[in-house]
C-alpha cells in the first residue's frame, strides 16, 4: 500500500494514538485532516502543526457525521482514506453484575479507566 501522497481523515485524532498516526502520516507526505468533537483542541493542534486540517465530528451524533462528511469533501475532494480512530472506554469492573455499570456521560471528555477487586 501506498503510505504517501494520501489525503486522510482521522475522526478521533486529537490525542494518543490517532494524533500519533496522524502526525507520522503527515511526515510521510500525506494531506491529513484530524477529527474531533472539542474545536479549541482541532485549533490548538492544526496552530501547533502546520499543513494540517480540522473538521469538528461528534460520532455519536449523525447530523454532526454528515455536516463532517460534507465539510470534508467540500475541502478535500481527493480524499481517498478514512480512519476511524474515535471511541468510548467505559468502566468495567469485573466483579459486579454487568446491568450496575455506570453509564458513560457524553458531557465531559472521554476517559479510560478500569477497576479491580
Amino acid at each position: 500500500m501506498q503510505i504517501t501522497g494520501r489525503t486522510v481523515f482521522i475522526p478521533g485524532s486529537t490525542s494518543g494514538i490517532g494524533l500519533a498516526l496522524a502526525l507520522a502520516l503527515r511526515g510521510r507526505g500525506n494531506t491529513v485532516v484530524l477529527g474531533g468533537r472539542r474545536r479549541d483542541l482541532l485549533d490548538e493542534l492544526v496552530a501547533a502543526h502546520p499543513g494540517l486540517d480540522a473538521v469538528e465530528i461528534d460520532t455519536a451524533d449523525p447530523a454532526s457525521i454528515t455536516k463532517a462528511v460534507t465539510e470534508v469533501l467540500d475541502r478535500h475532494p481527493d480524499l481517498d482514506v478514512l480512519v476511524a480512530m474515535a471511541g468510548i472506554m467505559r468502566v468495567e469492573d469485573w466483579h459486579t453484575p454487568r446491568g450496575s455499570w455506570p453509564r458513560p456521560s457524553r458531557s465531559s471528555p472521554p476517559t479510560c479507566s478500569a477497576r479491580s477487586g
